[in-house]
C-alpha cells in the first residue's frame, strides 16, 4: 500500500545518493526442503555452525579490500568498502539470515561472501583461511557464489537532510 509520495531533488540518484545499504541473505536450514521457501531461500540440509559463521562475519567489519569477492562486469574506482555490521542469526526455526550493512557493495559481493563462508563452514576450515582469501585480492581464491534467490535488499539509507529537499506530492 502506498501511503505517500515525494518528489526528490533533481540531483538525487537512487544508488549514488545512498549512504548505507543493508542486504539479507536467507537460508532454509533443515534436512527437508521447504515448498514455501523454495526459490526464496537457499536450502542447506546440514546444521550450520552459526558461531563459526559469525567469526567470519566479524572479519568483514571495517574498511577492507573486497576484491576477492567481486564478480567482474562493473567497473569501479576501488574495491575497498566499509562494512558497519555483518552477522548470522537464527530468525525462526530452520530459517537463518545473514545480514550485512555497509557504505556500498561490489557486484555480487554479498552472494560471494555467503557462498565462501558456507564453503568454509561445510569443510570445517579456519578463520585464517577466510583472511587469506581477503589478502589474495583474487576472485579465484574465494569459493562458490550463493544463488540469487536468497538475496534481498532490505534497507537503503540516505542523508538525513534529504527529507528537507523533497516535496510532498
Amino acid at each position: 500500500v502506498v501511503k505517500g509520495a515525494w518528489e526528490a531533488p533533481a540531483d538525487f540518484h537512487a544508488r549514488k545518493s545512498a549512504v548505507r545499504k543493508t542486504y539479507i541473505y536467507r537460508i532454509w536450514n533443515h534436512p527437508v526442503r521447504s515448498a514455501l521457501w523454495r526459490q526464496r531461500a537457499l536450502w542447506v540440509p546440514h546444521e550450520l555452525n552459526l558461531e563459526f559463521l559469525n567469526q567470519l562475519a566479524r572479519a568483514c567489519h571495517g574498511r577492507k579490500d573486497f576484491k576477492s569477492f567481486q564478480t567482474q562486469g562493473t567497473p569501479v574506482k576501488t574495491t575497498i568498502r566499509r562494512i558497519d555490521a555483518a552477522e548470522w542469526v537464527l530468525r525462526a526455526p530452520s530459517l537463518v539470515e545473514f545480514r550485512i550493512t555497509g557504505s556500498g557493495f561490489l557486484k555480487q559481493m554479498v552472494r560471494n561472501l555467503v557462498g565462501t563462508m558456507l564453503y568454509l563452514e561445510r569443510n570445517k576450515m579456519e578463520l585464517t583461511d577466510f583472511l587469506d582469501i581477503f589478502e589474495a585480492r583474487d576472485r579465484q581464491a574465494a569459493k562458490a557464489t550463493a544463488p540469487a534467490h536468497g538475496l534481498y535488499l532490505y534497507r537503503v539509507e540516505y542523508p538525513a537532510d534529504l527529507d528537507n529537499k523533497c516535496r510532498k506530492l
